[in-house]
């Protein structure tokens, strides 16, 4: 694995925020009732919708990657790369579902995730899930750059140990 991959996959971590902590065993119900309310949560909530928006994010951004930087002039490239990365989330859709779901059956009560289910089917509730994708949008460009940056000081660290330059 590259350099480059390796500090996007910890770029990628830092800005999502790092890892969730372990849910705490939660007895209100019993487990299928609030696996069957976690699911209906997961489905209220999809967020299908805002993959194409973060992916046209992506395009708009001066990564310093060379399939990005090629993507950008060349429209059937972009809609090629686009395909493949949707294609590849969606084959992984269910999976990401189930574990959407076991952590809000570890993290939230019953009485919580209710609250949760009537909240998104609020018209409040569909307002906020609407402006999801420009929330996205917005934010991964905000992180992109920030990854873009990191990437160039990267970039100088590792060309500063290739170079020899003693370590301390």
């Amino acid at each position: 694995m590259s350099v480059k991959l390796v500090a996007m996959a910890l770029i990628g971590a830092l800005l999502a925020g790092g890892a969730m902590p372990a849910g705490v065993a939660l007895a209100d119900t019993d487990i299928g009732t609030r696996r069957q309310a976690a699911a209906r949560l997961v489905e209220l909530t999809k967020a299908d919708k805002i993959l194409d928006p973060t992916f046209d994010a992506v395009l708009k951004q001066d990564l310093p990657l060379p399939l990005m930087e090629l993507a950008k002039d060349n429209p059937a490239m972009a809609e090629e790369m686009k395909a493949i990365i949707l294609d590849a989330m969606r084959e992984e859709a269910k999976e990401i579902e189930r574990i959407q779901a076991d952590v809000y059956v570890e993290q939230f009560t019953q009485a919580e995730i209710d609250e949760l289910i009537a909240f998104y089917q609020s018209t409040t509730g569909q307002k906020y899930l609407a402006t999801g994708p420009e929330v996205v949008q917005r934010v991964a460009a905000r992180q992109l750059a920030i990854a873009s940056r990191i990437l160039e000081r990267m970039d100088a660290l590792l060309e500063k140990y290739q170079a020899g330059t003693p370590q301390n």
